[in-house]
């Protein structure tokens, strides 16, 4: 990597670690090219730096960070019409959600972007009338496009945003355990002026409920204007399975798992963004609704204004210096 030996950078992270007395746990998931994995190694540490620094407060609703960026008033709106869809979609990045409204045909879509509008804290509205006679490609293809196209022109050349963030979603369970002990019952009587004690074993039954929260999703994103999608969905949710909004088989339009991913994609490179989905865990619906949270919820900090970065677009392409 350049006059760099790339074996050399395993001696630095080793040094680095040793010599500040931090554990660092430092791995690769996927890359082939050098300088992009050292580069991103670099980029990962000081964002989990940050972090950790960070008080997380200032990534809260109604924090300063959060104001500053409401007061941006950015907004993107789309009308496009083509020979399979006459569409709308106008995005409003102004804290609230309370106007979003989809309408596309094909509800779970419709459900998908509705709990991401909610979790990013943005005023979402769809109008879509599309070829639905023939099958729910086109709108969920054209929709999911122009949502992009949206979110690109209001975030602007996203210049001072925090622009990196990971959203996470969990699924909360009930686990009810039961068990059988000996109590104690004790009558107590007198007779003949001596005091007379007696104990009775009684059994008794204890039920306890315990709420236990499962990660289901994880989205990891970063506004870079370098668009990736890496996922693994198909692995999770299948293929060609239709996901039911109520799991009757009800939905007048139901959408397939691969569809959904399709969407996702058309999403993300439209939107200029870098994002990793990893599911969890092997059901349907909790991994496609998490997801639309998990997005939403990265969505939401990354495009938070960070006040330490003052209108400078974020870059690890930088020169270090000791001052």
């Amino acid at each position: 990597m350049g006059q760099l030996e790339t074996v050399a950078i395993e001696s630095f992270w080793k040094a680095l670690a040793e010599s500040s007395h931090l554990n660092i746990s430092l791995f690769k998931l996927r890359g082939e090219n050098a300088h992009h994995i050292v580069e991103a190694s670099f980029k990962a540490f000081s964002r989990a730096l940050r972090n950790y620094l960070d008080t997380p407060d200032i990534w809260f609703p109604h924090s300063l960070n959060d104001q500053l960026s409401i007061q941006l008033h950015r907004e993107g709106m789309i009308q496009r019409q083509t020979k399979e869809t006459r569409l709308s979609v106008h995005l409003l990045l102004n804290g609230e959600s309370t106007d979003t409204h989809i309408e596309t045909g094909i509800p779970m879509l419709d459900q998908f972007y509705t709990i991401l509008a909610q979790e990013a804290n943005m005023t979402l509205t769809i109008q879509c009338h599309g070829d639905l006679w023939i099958d729910d490609h086109h709108t969920a293809e054209d929709v999911s496009i122009a949502l992009g196209q949206c979110l690109s022109q209001a975030l602007g050349d996203k210049a001072g945003l925090n622009r990196m963030w990971v959203g996470e979603a969990s699924i909360e369970r009930s686990t009810t355990t039961t068990g059988t002990g000996a109590g104690a019952g004790a009558g107590a009587g007198a007779s003949d002026g001596h005091h007379n004690d007696s104990s009775n074993n009684v059994n008794t039954t204890t039920t306890t409920t315990t709420k236990l929260s499962f990660p289901v999703v994880q989205v990891t994103m970063d506004l870079s204007n370098r668009p990736c999608l890496v996922h693994n969905l198909h692995h999770v949710l299948g293929g060609l399975e239709y996901i039911m909004n109520d799991g009757n088989n009800n939905d007048t339009c139901p959408l397939t798992c691969e569809l959904l991913v399709h969407s996702l994609d058309s999403l993300v490179m439209n939107g200029h963004m870098t994002v990793h989905v990893i599911g969890m865990v092997p059901s349907v619906v909790d991994v496609v609704l998490g997801t639309a949270k998990a997005f939403g919820r990265a969505l939401r900090v990354c495009a938070m204004v960070d006040q330490r970065r003052a209108g400078m677009t974020a870059s690890s392409k930088g020169t270090l210096s000791a001052k």
